[in-house]
C-alpha cells in the first residue's frame, strides 16, 4: 500500500504495461524488472513505451510512432480503462497516477529517510519504492536515497530470489531502460556521456503538446512538467484502495473461555497453487478459506468479504432488507428508496478473493466461468471422501477440484456434498437482487451451468489470477488481550481498516478500567495501519484510584487522578470530582 496523497492510498500493477500489436491485447509484465526487447517500434509485436494517450484517434493509447504534435492533441484517455490481461479481463480496474501523486509518492519518508532508492534488480537498473508499512526481509539490506539527485545504481543489488522476498514484503520496482523517439529506443551506448533515464507518464497535462511525466534517472529523479506527448514513455498503473466504509467489530472478555477467536480476512495459504488450465486466467487450487483442495472453505454473500452466522437479507451488507438494495442496483424498483447506480461488477474492496488473498487475485467473471465449463473436461469425482468435480484442461493436462460445498441460506447450510455454488463477480443486470454464479449437481449425468441466484446467500469463492502472476498476500493483525488472559482475539485486516473494539467482563463485580496504551474509551475505534496489540485492563467495582498521581495525599490543586465509582470513570482535581466531559459531580 502506497500513499499518493494525505487521504488516498493505492496498489501498483504487477509490472509495466505492454501491448501485443498482432493480438491487440494489453498486459502487465509478469515481473517488475521485465521490459520488451524491441527492434522496431512500428512493426514489432510487443511494445511497452507509449506516447501520451489522448482522445485523438491517432494517439489512442499511445501506440502510434507519429512525431507530429497534432496527432496527440486532445483530452487524456486513461490506459486503465482498457481490459488488461487478455480475453475476459475486466476493464476499468486500473488508472494512471496524476503528476501530484507521483511527486507525493517520491517525497514520502520514514524516520527521516526517503522510501525509495536506486537499485539493480536481476541485473536491471531502476528505482525501488517501499510501501508505507515495510518490514525488511531477514538477510537483506536496504539503503534509501538521501536526495533526489543520487545516481548509484549499485547501492541496492538484489538477485532474483532476494528480489522476490522484497516484492513479497510489498516493494515496487520501476525499471530504467531509456525512452522512445519515433521508432527508436534512446538509451546510452558504450562511451556515451548520456545518463540512464526513463520517464513514467502521469495523467496530467496543461499544454496541448505536452504532458507531465516522472523521470527516474541517475542524477535526477523528479517530475518533468511538460514532456512532449510524442515521446514514448513507460506506463505503470495503480489501483485505488477504497476507504473502508465499514467499521469492523471486535470484542474481548475478561472470561478467557470466551476469547481465542480469529476474525477478519482469511489469508491465502502458503501452499496454494496457481493452476494453468490453458485459459485466459489461471485458477487457484483452493477455495477462499480452505487449506487443501478438498476443503469447502468459507461462505460469502455476494459483495461481502467476511464470514458470518446468518446469510439473509436482514444481515446483507448492501441492502436494508429484501428488494431494498443500497449498492450494485440499476433498477429503482429494487433499490432502497429508489436507489440506483451503474455498478455491475464487484469493486476490489467488495471482492472476497481480492480482499482476503491479495491484489493478484479476484473472483471470476461470468465469461470466465463460461470458459471453464466449455473448454475443460468435467468429471464427477470423490477426493479424500469429498464429492465434487474434477475439472481438467484439454491443453495442459492440469486440473482443479471443486468440492460440492453447497450454500448457506439463513443460518443453515444446504446441498452440502451434493451441489456447487460458486460466485462470479458480475451482477445480473436484469434482476440486480441476484448475481451470476456457477451451479452444479454432482451426478453421473452431470450438470454444470452458469446461473444466477439472490445475493444474500453464502456461497463458495474460487479465485483467479493472471496466468503469469506471482500472488502474494499481506495484511495487518490486531491482537486484543483481556488482562492476564492468555487467549487473545485476533483480527486480520488490510492497512487502513477501522475496527471498533469493546472490552467487557462476565464477572459481576469486575469492570473495564482502561487499555494498555492509556485510553479509557470503551467501545473504542482504532485504525489499523500495522500489526497492533492492545490489552484491556479490568478492576473491581469501587476500587478507587485507577491512575495514581505523583501526589499521594491529593491535596494539591493541580493534582489530577482517575477514579472508579459505581463502575463510572471520573476525574478528581483539587478536591472536586468531574465526569470525563468536565461536569462536576456533587
Amino acid at each position: 500500500m502506497f500513499s499518493v496523497s494525505e487521504s488516498k492510498q493505492v496498489y501498483f500493477s504487477q509490472g509495466n504495461l505492454y501491448y501485443l500489436r498482432n493480438q491487440k491485447e494489453w498486459y502487465f509484465h509478469p515481473e517488475q524488472y521485465e521490459v520488451c526487447t524491441v527492434t522496431d517500434f512500428a512493426t514489432d509485436n510487443g511494445i511497452d513505451l507509449f506516447g501520451w494517450s489522448a482522445d485523438n484517434t491517432t494517439a489512442s493509447y499511445g501506440i502510434s510512432t507519429s512525431q507530429k504534435n497534432a496527432d496527440y492533441a486532445g483530452d487524456f484517455v486513461d490506459w486503465g480503462t482498457l481490459p488488461i490481461g487478455g480475453e475476459g479481463a475486466q476493464a476499468g480496474a486500473w488508472r494512471t497516477p496524476t503528476a501530484d501523486e507521483w511527486t507525493y509518492l517520491f517525497n514520502r519518508k520514514h524516520d527521516g529517510a526517503f522510501l525509495f532508492g536506486h537499485a539493480k534488480v536481476h541485473n536491471r537498473i531502476g528505482v525501488v519504492l517501499l510501501p508505507d508499512v515495510f518490514s525488511l526481509p531477514d538477510g537483506l539490506t536496504w539503503n534509501p536515497d538521501q536526495a533526489l539527485t543520487e545516481d548509484d545504481w549499485s547501492k541496492n543489488v538484489y538477485d532474483l530470489d532476494q528480489w522476490h522476498k522484497m516484492e513479497d514484503a510489498g516493494a515496487v520496482f520501476l525499471p530504467v531502460y531509456g525512452y522512445r523517439s519515433g521508432t527508436r529506443l534512446i538509451s546510452p551506448t558504450a562511451g556515451s556521456s548520456m545518463n540512464w533515464k526513463s520517464y513514467y507518464w502521469s495523467s496530467t497535462s496543461s499544454d496541448p503538446e505536452k504532458a507531465d511525466a516522472f523521470c527516474v534517472a541517475d542524477g535526477k529523479t523528479g517530475l518533468v512538467n511538460g514532456d512532449a506527448r510524442v515521446v514514448g514513455n513507460c506506463v505503470r498503473l495503480v489501483q485505488d484502495i477504497a476507504p473502508s466504509a465499514d467499521v469492523w467489530e471486535m470484542s474481548v472478555d475478561e472470561d478467557c473461555t470466551l476469547n481465542g477467536k480469529s476474525l477478519g480476512i482469511t489469508p491465502m495459504p502458503d501452499n496454494v497453487q496457481v493452476v494453468d488450465l490453458g485459459l485466459s486466467v489461471a485458477w487457484a487450487s483452493y477455495n477462499v478459506g480452505a487449506s487443501r483442495p478438498e476443503e469447502y472453505g468459507n461462505y460469502y454473500a455476494w459483495g461481502e468479504v467476511l464470514t458470518k452466522e446468518d446469510y439473509s437479507w436482514d444481515t446483507y451488507r448492501y441492502a436494508n432488507g429484501k428488494d431494498k438494495l443500497t449498492k450494485y442496483c440499476g433498477n429503482a424498483a429494487l433499490g432502497n428508496e429508489g436507489f440506483t447506480d451503474s455498478k455491475t461488477v464487484l469493486e476490489p474492496a467488495d471482492d472476497a478473493a481480492y480482499t482476503n488473498w491479495g491484489s493478484a487475485w479476484r473472483m471470476p467473471t461470468k465469461a470466465e466461468w463460461d470458459e471453464l465449463t466449455t473448454n475443460c473436461t468435467w468429471t464427477a469425482a470423490t477426493q479424500d471422501g469429498v464429492t465434487g468435480y474434477k475439472v481438467e484442461s484439454e491443453d495442459t493436462g492440469e486440473s482443479i477440484f471443486l468440492p460440492a460445498a453447497g450454500c448457506f441460506f439463513g443460518t443453515d447450510t444446504q446441498s452440502v456434498n451434493a451441489n456447487n455454488h460458486y460466485w462470479s463477480s458480475e451482477l445480473n443486470t436484469e434482476k440486480p437482487s441476484a448475481a451470476w454464479l456457477l451451479y452444479t449437481e454432482v451426478s453421473e449425468d452431470g450438470l454444470y451451468v452458469v446461473a444466477n441466484d439472490t445475493r444474500e446467500q453464502g456461497m463458495s469463492v474460487r479465485p483467479v489470477c493472471a496466468n503469469s502472476a506471482r500472488p502474494k498476500s499481506s495484511y495487518c493483525t490486531l491482537t486484543v488481550n483481556a488482562g492476564e488472559c492468555g487467549k487473545p482475539n485476533r483480527m486480520r485486516c488490510h492497512a487502513g481498516q477501522q475496527v471498533r473494539i469493546t472490552a467487557a467482563s462476565s464477572y459481576k463485580e469486575r469492570v473495564f478500567v482502561r487499555w494498555s496504551d492509556g485510553s479509557i474509551d470503551n467501545p473504542r475505534l482504532v485504525t489499523v495501519m500495522a500489526d497492533m496489540t492492545l490489552t484491556a485492563e479490568f478492576g473491581d467495582k469501587d476500587t478507587g484510584i485507577l491512575s495514581p498521581s505523583s501526589d499521594d495525599d491529593n491535596t494539591s490543586a493541580t493534582t489530577v487522578r482517575k477514579v472508579l465509582r459505581n463502575g463510572q470513570v471520573l476525574i478528581e482535581r483539587g478536591g472536586k470530582t468531574y465526569t470525563l466531559t468536565g461536569v462536576e459531580v456533587k
